[in-house]
């Protein structure tokens, strides 16, 4: 499963750019308004697209137009295109650094692949048993990978669009469900106890067509 695609995103809003030059006399100097350029338009693009799934992207986008930066937008893009991570595997020594933004214009096939990046959808389950003494958490997986769970109980995960395995246990009781997720938006389920309350994008039973374990 891809990870959060719209921090990385949002990454963007640290990368060195202030929008103002100074002068030798210490004078702020601003930049004039200037149209975005090819990199910065593909990633205004994909934002803007993008806007549903985390409102936090409209000032940024609202940034990018006012003052668009060829090489900012080209780091951006290309960390928003990199594969995921393996989450563990591979030691990493403190000492090491980041490897240096690729300060060359999109290729191609990089444009191309921000057209095309798929919206993640995100699956919200809201346990209605709350846990206490005698009162087991309520867990869930999607596609084999642990739920996140928040303060208030909630669990909650992120996927591609489409079909995907939730196992959902409470106690000693587990359901197995398939939900469909849709792009850039938020689907919201209900768990009491190990089952879940009936909803238009669930049904029992494993997904047919996905392979299910190894």
């Amino acid at each position: 499963m891809r990870p959060r695609l719209w921090p990385r995103l949002l990454a963007l809003a640290v990368l060195p750019f202030t929008g103002t030059l100074i002068a030798c006399e210490g004078q702020v100097v601003p930049v004039e308004a200037v149209a975005p350029g090819p990199d910065c338009a593909a990633l205004i693009a994909v934002g803007t697209r993008a806007l549903g799934c985390d409102p936090r992207l409209g000032p940024l986008m609202t940034e990018l137009r006012a003052s668009p930066d060829e090489l900012r937008c080209r780091g951006a893009a290309r960390l928003l295109l990199e594969p995921p991570a393996l989450a563990r595997g591979r030691v990493v020594s403190v000492y090491e650094r980041p490897p240096a933004p690729d300060p060359s214009p999109l290729t191609a096939d990089e444009h191309a692949a921000l057209a095309e990046l798929v919206l993640p959808g995100t699956l919200i389950l809201v346990p209605d048993l709350a846990p206490g003494p005698g009162v087991p958490n309520t867990t869930a997986t999607l596609d084999g990978a642990a739920l996140g769970s928040d303060v208030r109980g909630q669990l909650s995960s992120t996927g591609q669009p489409g079909e995907h395995l939730l196992m959902v246990r409470h106690a000693d009781r587990e359901t197995l469900a398939c939900v469909t997720l849709p792009a850039c938006e938020s689907l919201t389920l209900t768990a009491h106890g190990g089952s879940l309350a009936p909803h238009p994008a669930l049904r029992p039973g494993p997904c047919e067509g996905l392979k299910h374990g190894p």
